[in-house]
């Protein structure tokens, strides 16, 4: 009887320590899991800030910065690179195949040669995309604990919300461009021109400088349009327009005022300078030949130019820059007049 009494009670130690170390077990798998599962909460508000971030801002400049630092957060310690140029045949994989990319060991990775150009032991990389296009790709690498498909999820979620903001300010730059961008001859609108010339003036007054204001109209542009048509008056316009921009200096404002009717800001200019200038412009339109109809044609401008301090607002540089232009006109076209000199 003592001897089943003993064999049954250590049974039951048995089956208690069992019990016992499975609780463990369990307790251990729990502990795991609650852990996960915060580092994935952690990981899920991360990625809502970061998406919530790149919504701020429309700069690309900014937004590759932004993302950078922001992605750091995500894999502390680790080095983050912005490549828009493949640098090793991780990158060039990535360009390629425009797919993220998990190596676990870069030593035993059969897709790729063995540590070539590479100091890390495991890497992920995913693309960024403008459009259809791949711009750039997001890379991260260890040099210890090999990166897994979690990892991976997390930066290919980043570089997904990264190039969605890349293409936002894609799309913003171009409404911005269309908004201040004449549709024919590409010019800067009457609207935008307008307000640079005012702010133009304010800045000239403040800082001393002075700056010329050119308005040019085509000569006989309307009969131009009655006898070839408004198609090659639109050829016509768009090749004018382009000749003066490549005339003027970069840093110049051309804009459409209306019609056939260009005008120009020439910034920090004497008015020599500005008249050499508006010459240039008068002799290289006169010079070009275009043929309509089995016709050859030529065009010719009339520019009017006006002088910061001497008219020193911006309507009466307009003002005057007009009556200058409507002078030219009446003495013959095909002129260049100094709104001092009438």
């Amino acid at each position: 009887d003592i001897s089943y009494k003993n064999g049954k009670q250590n049974l039951e130690i048995e089956n208690k320590k069992r019990n016992i170390d499975e609780l463990v077990t369990k307790e251990e798998s729990f502990s795991n899991l609650i852990s996960n599962l915060k580092e994935k909460k952690t990981r899920n508000i991360k990625l809502v800030e970061f998406s919530l971030k790149l919504n701020t801002s429309f700069n690309d400049e900014k937004l590759y910065s932004f993302v950078l630092e922001y992605i750091k957060k995500f894999f502390p310690n680790r080095k983050i690179s912005l490549l828009t140029v493949p640098k090793d045949q991780y990158d060039e994989w990535v360009l390629k195949k425009k797919i993220p990319l998990l190596v676990e060991n870069t030593d035993k990775d059969y897709r790729f040669k063995k540590k070539q150009n590479c100091n890390v032991t495991s890497l992920i990389e995913c693309p960024l995309f403008q459009g259809n296009e791949v711009v750039g790709t997001l890379k991260t690498g260890s040099k210890k604990s090999p990166f897994t498909l979690r990892d991976l999820r997390v930066l290919n979620i980043a570089s997904t919300l990264s190039s969605i903001a890349l293409e936002k300010a894609r799309l913003f730059c171009r409404t911005e461009e269309l908004a201040i961008t004449d549709d024919l001859t590409g010019l800067h609108t009457h609207t935008y021109y307008i307000e640079r010339l005012e702010e133009e003036v304010k800045r000239s007054a403040r800082y001393g400088k002075s700056f010329a204001v050119f308005m040019m109209d085509i000569d006989n542009f309307k009969h131009f349009n009655d006898t070839c048509g408004h198609l090659a008056g639109d050829i016509v316009l768009k090749n004018v327009a382009n000749t003066i921009k490549q005339i003027v200096r970069e840093t110049d404002i051309v804009g459409r005022y209306g019609g056939e009717e260009i005008t120009v800001i020439l910034h920090n200019i004497s008015i020599t300078k500005a008249m050499h200038i508006a010459e240039k412009i008068r002799e290289s339109i006169e010079s070009m030949e275009f043929v309509f109809n089995f016709r050859k044609i030529c065009v010719t401008l009339t520019i009017g130019v006006s002088y910061f301090p001497d008219s020193p607002t911006s309507e009466v540089l307009i003002k005057r820059a007009d009556d200058a232009l409507y002078t030219g006109k009446e003495k013959g076209k095909n002129k260049v007049i100094f709104s001092g000199n009438n």
